[in-house]
């Protein structure tokens, strides 16, 4: 009983998922981008976590001139699919649209820029680092059947490929520390208080750099090296978790 109960559990959150996200395909076709956004939003409210429904999610937010959200979603997208042609290309399209396209911070972990592996989700390179380590075992069993040369050898570099490959896993399974601005303008501040000075403005879309949090108040860092504070409404993160909205933010338009 317990386990036809979770199937028709399952089956029903499938049936969920469908419904919702067929009812968002429906109003973007409409033009309805509005309810579009609304039901893309609730799938990952609900914990979805779809390239898919980010991607639908970034268009409809771009076709509301949100560009804020909008790189933020195919940003999400390339997150969780790094080869995601069709995202990294309207990301492109949108970045050019931003009041300055802004350069994205390099976020690459050490061991995924040795690996070369920028371009896989961290699922596909567990996956291959398991390959890998199947490979290991097999060619120690071998070695206990042949003598043949350089077997150890073998074996040695399917070990460290399989332990490389699973760091460069964790490495992508991490939250990424990107940040998008989602408001129109974003003074980044010396300190932590509105009082402060500021010290240069980021913009909707401009991506950059989470290296600290304090209180309501992140520390950010562009591509080019410029550090300061920002206050938090004013910029989501990529994530995960994956945050939908501004609700939260008010407007610090100080100069």
């Amino acid at each position: 009983m317990n386990i036809l109960a979770t199937c028709l559990v399952l089956l029903s959150a499938t049936t969920v998922y469908e419904a919702t996200f067929d009812q968002g395909n429906e109003a973007y076709q409409r033009g309805d981008y509005a309810q579009a956004v609304h039901a893309y939003e609730q799938l990952i409210a609900s914990g979805v976590e779809d390239p898919v429904v980010f991607y639908n999610l970034a268009t409809a937010r771009y076709r509301l001139g949100d560009l804020g959200h909008a790189v933020l979603n195919y940003e999400r997208a390339l997150y969780l699919q790094p080869r995601f042609a069709a995202a990294r290309d309207n990301l492109n399209r949108v970045l050019r649209d931003t009041e300055r396209s802004l350069p994205r911070p390099p976020t690459t972990g050490l061991v995924t820029g040795l690996l070369g592996s920028e371009n896989f989700a961290a699922r596909s390179l567990l996956w291959i680092s398991a390959v890998f380590w199947f490979l290991f075992w097999a060619v120690c069993l071998l070695r206990l059947w042949k003598t043949w040369p350089y077997l150890w050898l073998a074996a040695s570099v399917l070990l460290i490929l399989a332990l490389v490959n699973l760091a460069a896993a964790y490495e992508r399974s991490r939250p990424s520390p990107i940040v998008v601005t989602v408001v129109e303008y974003a003074p980044v501040r010396f300190g932590t208080n509105v009082s402060e000075q500021v010290r240069f403005e980021l913009y909707e879309g401009d991506r950059v750099l989470m290296d600290g949090r304090q209180g309501d108040w992140i520390r950010i860092q562009t591509a080019d090296g410029e550090r300061g504070w920002a206050q938090q409404a004013h910029l989501i993160e990529v994530g995960p978790p994956y945050r939908l909205g501004t609700e939260d933010a008010h407007e610090d338009t100080t100069p």
